[in-house]
Formats: structure tokens, C-alpha cells, sequence
């Protein structure tokens, strides 16, 4: 299924261990949920610099009849987003719309598991406008709980827009001319390619 991806700039500290350098890397949702949380526009396309090289390999399999096969899949280009990340984190919020069984709906994003639950707090805060947040105790139909909850972890309160756009670290790149100085001016961590053997 088609996702919608987001930008997001954040920081580490320098390969000598000194300083800091500026990464990038996405977080991403189905489109039924950037459509509920009205964030469909502020979703990134991938730049050139985010695709990698993946190398050819031969794989062989069984056939029906007990002998053995080889297919050979050839070298590709591949983009490395969280959704295709090995132990991504899957991160649940609760809207105030209810199943027919009376439980509330759920929307859940996918982050790259090297954010910490602070930034992701951070990132949600800024993302989604804030008036699809709920502010009071009532949470209406169009809008999501105050809170997110990691599979496998607990509850956490979701940055305000204003302490999450007053951060720099990280920072969710929203509109096009954002997105195209941060995909220019930040690092790509991305996935060694696998080698033949």
C-alpha cells in the first residue's frame, strides 16, 4: 500500500565524537491517516540523494518436483524509508471516533527506531496541526487523544505545537522549499547494500 512520507532533520553528535551533525530521515503513515490528521500536503517525496544502490543476488528454491532452481535478481536503485527499516517503531494515536464495537479508532505512524521517544514527541507535535489534537477531556470525531503509545512500550504526552516548532532538534520540513534545504544541507544515513557472495 501507498504511504505518505515526512522529513524530518535531526541531530547526533559528530563521527569523532565531538560536534554535531545534521541527519535526515522520514517517518510515514497509510493515506487514510494523513488524510484524517489534514497532513497530506506536508508529505515528501523522496530526493535523489535518498536512494541507494542495492546489489544483485541468485537465490535458489525448490521446485514441485524435488529439484533445485535458481532465480537471479538483478541490481536495483532503492529508497530506505522508516516503513522498510529493520526494528521501526510502530506508533499508535487514539482518535475520538468509535468502531462499531464502542472501542476508539487508532491511526498509527511508522519512525525509524534510532528516534527517541522525546523526538517522536517532538515531531508529532509539529506535524500535526494543532487543532486536530484534542485539548480537553471530550475528544471530538476529527481529532486524536493528546497522546501516542509505542507497540511493546507505554503512553507519552505529544509535544505542544509551540515547545515542538520552538525545537530544532528535530524539525519536521512542511513545505516544499523546507523539505528541498533540508534534503540539500543534511546527511542521509543510509542502508549498506546487500553484497554477493
Amino acid at each position: 500500500m501507498a504511504r505518505h512520507s515526512f522529513l524530518v532533520k535531526y541531530r547526533r553528535s559528530g563521527a569523532d565524537g565531538t560536534g554535531t551533525d545534521d541527519f535526515r530521515t522520514t517517518c510515514s503513515c497509510i493515506p487514510r491517516v494523513a488524510n484524517f490528521l489534514d497532513i497530506k500536503s506536508r508529505s515528501y517525496t523522496p530526493s535523489p540523494e535518498d536512494v541507494t544502490d542495492r546489489a544483485g543476488y541468485t537465490r535458489s528454491y525448490i521446485k514441485a518436483d524435488g529439484s533445485t532452481g535458481e532465480v537471479t535478481v538483478p541490481a536495483s536503485k532503492a529508497v530506505y524509508l522508516a516503513f522498510g527499516r529493520p526494528n521501526a517503531r510502530k506508533v499508535s494515536l487514539t482518535t475520538g471516533l468509535k468502531t462499531t464495537k464502542g472501542s476508539k479508532r487508532k491511526l498509527s505512524f511508522t519512525f525509524p527506531s534510532f528516534l527517541t521517544v522525546a523526538e517522536i514527541a517532538d515531531v508529532l507535535g509539529e506535524l500535526i496541526p494543532a487543532t486536530k489534537i484534542a485539548t480537553t477531556a471530550t475528544v471530538g470525531a476529527g481529532e486524536i487523544e493528546p497522546f501516542f503509545s509505542i507497540k511493546g512500550g507505554r503512553t507519552y504526552p505529544i509535544a505542544s505545537a509551540t515547545v515542538a516548532a520552538a525545537s530544532a532538534n528535530p524539525d519536521v520540513a512542511t513545505t516544499e522549499t523546507e523539505q528541498a534545504t533540508t534534503a540539500t544541507t543534511t546527511k542521509s544515513k543510509k542502508k549498506k547494500p546487500k553484497t554477493t557472495p
